[in-house]
């Protein structure tokens, strides 16, 4: 495309007028380049120039050869080089490799005080001292969902027949959420919630919690929830039940309180029996196909107890024991 130019001039009584042409400087060409990365949110370097955070499309950038750089915190560096012709959008996508081996990682805003809970289609369900459940692509890390409770969240999620998440929170609520991450209902109660919550093969649903009068001194409970989350019943035990539950196949709830009482209570709420133990226990129950019931003790073993409340063997160790121990599938 050409302009057309005119020129007058005056000098010494003329005017003169000229037209002329001069020819347009066209416009660079330019490219677009789209970037991910195997977890987003990772920075995106155009040029050793940050231009955003994975994944982005990067607009009217010159044709020719750049360079790419992805840094993500704790995981390997990647980088690639890439030729871009006029008008033309290159796809990049990086796959990122931590820095210590494991798959991938996740970053939260504080500490992650409990572990996860696996929903059927693999994904990571996950809360934190952040005040947040996450959901997390079981293959990149990524994050599918969260929900926001806006308190420290220090128990583990359990999930339901149906796919519904069950946790607690500092805030005294236990919450219900869908399996997509929608609020059902919540239960409020006069303390933190600290205790993992237990589900049963009812669905009731079985937590430790505390209630405080506003006389008196402190009153510590089994609460069962129903899976509406309306109240069932409640035991009274003689302290804070700050472990999770465990639920036999027969029904029975077996609990541990923070001092050195194992409580087996029924599935309607009395107690079967219970069994003092000569120290503190912070290791929550695990329930063997036979009913056996293993816990650790802050006596420096670990414990078998039958469902009859009797003690069938114990080991020692050299220290207290406060995970719950993990039964594999030949009952070891």
């Amino acid at each position: 495309m050409k302009k057309v130019l005119s020129y007058v001039i005056l000098g010494a009584g003329i005017i003169a007028a000229f037209s002329g042409c001069e020819e347009e400087v066209p416009e660079a060409a330019t490219g677009a380049i789209k970037v991910s990365s195997t977890r987003s949110g990772a920075d995106v370097l155009l040029d050793d120039t940050l231009k955003g955070q994975s994944p982005i499309i990067i607009p009217d950038v010159d044709t020719g050869s750049h360079s790419i750089q992805i840094n993500l915190s704790g995981y390997n560096p990647w980088d690639t080089t890439v030729q871009l012709k006029p008008d033309d959008t290159v796809v990049v996508d990086a796959k990122l490799e931590t820095n210590d081996g494991s798959k991938w990682k996740f970053l939260t805003d504080d500490d992650v005080a409990a572990s996860p809970a696996i929903a059927d289609d693999g994904t990571v369900i996950i809360g934190s001292m952040d005040g947040l459940i996450y959901a997390l692509d079981p293959e990149t890390g990524d994050s599918v969902w969260s929900y926001d409770v806006d308190y420290y969240i220090s128990t583990s999620p359990v999930i339901g027949p149906n796919g519904t998440i069950y946790f607690g929170s500092y805030d005294r609520n236990l919450y219900a959420l869908t399996s997509e991450g929608s609020y059902k209902w919540d239960f409020t109660s006069k303390d933190h919630i600290v205790s993992t919550p237990a589900i049963g093969d009812n669905g009731n649903i079985y937590v430790g919690i505390t209630s405080i009068p506003a006389i008196g001194d402190p009153e510590y409970y089994l609460y069962a929830l129903k899976p509406d989350g309306s109240y069932d019943w409640r035991y009274r035990l003689r302290y804070k039940a700050t472990n999770s539950p465990a639920v036999a196949s027969d029904g029975t709830i077996y609990v541990s309180c923070e001092e050195n009482y194992l409580y087996a209570i029924s599935s309607t709420g009395s107690l079967k029996w219970e069994y003092e133990m000569p120290a503190k226990m912070e290791s929550s129950p695990t329930i063997g196909s036979d009913g056996t019931v293993y816990i650790g003790c802050n006596d420096f073993n670990l414990y078998a107890v039958s469902p009859t409340g009797s003690v069938d063997w114990t080991f020692a160790t050299t220290n207290t024991i406060s995970a719950s121990p993990a039964i594999a599938e030949d009952g070891t």
